[in-house]
């Protein structure tokens, strides 16, 4: 089937500062062989004009936003020795007070239900911990399923997008809903799309209700997963109730969930004392 190039490969791959260099460098050349054929060079005119001139400005329009979401990053901390954690669905451990929450904001809603993400990592193990404002639990849509069952994306439930190695393709796509049944797939971006499979080793989770909410708790192997200094990642929501409303920790999502070139970076350990506050 026909598959459109994503943003990333269309302004990093086909359209490359290289290539549209060399375009720049053939229109002028055009010009100066045209320059004694009035009709001729305004046609390469043209060429410049209604072609490349917004084909440039939408590939630097691109570069500044890439760089942005480069430097759209979060540190998280390690925990010393393992198993810092019960996985009872409550972040209530003394390792969870040195994780800062990054929040997460409306992804095509104006609906806000405060929401927050913290991460750590021991030496073995990624634990990721959600806080879901919900004063009225009694009403969201979610049910108890088996493993993988492919319409948990309906229920109220969250979600972590891992992209492990940063090439931001393949891609670990975990959730879980407000029942605590869960699903892992393992994803790779095919242009502006995805595919998928199910994995049957599921992560451990719990969850919990709190009063005006509820919370939960992943613990993900790293022996599995591969450990890294830092992970490119996406973290979202999705409040299920008589309509649907939907949240994300990146900023730079633009039609869905399923884009690992739009996703931030956390990085485990110190800041990066070197690192760009301002942007």
């Amino acid at each position: 089937m026909a598959t459109p190039p994503s943003t990333r490969e269309l302004w990093t791959d086909i359209y490359s500062e290289t290539e549209c260099a060399g375009q720049a460098a053939l229109l002028d050349r055009a010009e100066q062989l045209a320059a004694s054929d009035p009709d001729s060079l305004k046609r390469v005119q043209f060429i410049r004009a209604e072609f490349f001139a917004p084909l440039s400005a939408a590939a630097d329009n691109y570069r500044r936003n890439n760089d942005a979401v480069g430097a759209f990053e979060i540190s998280m901390p390690v925990a010393a020795g393992n198993a810092p954690v019960t996985l009872d669905g409550k972040p209530d451990e003394a390792a969870w007070k040195a994780a800062e929450p990054v929040w997460l904001q409306p992804f095509g809603t104006e609906l806000i239900q405060r929401t927050s993400v913290r991460l750590l990592r021991d030496g073995k193990t990624l634990y990721a911990a959600f806080d879901c404002d919900e004063p009225e639990m009694d009403r969201v849509v979610a049910v108890e399923r088996k493993p993988n069952d492919p319409d948990l994306w309906q229920d109220n439930n969250v979600e972590l997008f891992l992209n492990l190695s940063g090439n931001r393709k393949e891609y670990w796509h975990i959730a879980a809903n407000s029942k605590g049944s869960s699903f892992v797939r393992s994803c790779r971006s095919t242009g502006a799309g995805h595919t998928g499979e199910f994995v049957a080793e599921q992560p451990r989770v719990a969850v919990a209700r709190r009063p005006g909410g509820w919370t939960a708790e992943f613990a993900i192997d790293l022996d599995r997963l591969a450990p890294a200094d830092r992970i490119t990642a996406n973290f979202t929501r999705t409040v299920a109730k008589d309509r649907m409303t939907t949240y994300t920790w990146s900023p730079f999502l633009q039609k869905g969930f399923h884009e690992p070139e739009n996703f931030g970076t956390s990085r485990f350990g110190a800041p990066d004392s070197a690192a760009n506050l301002l942007k």
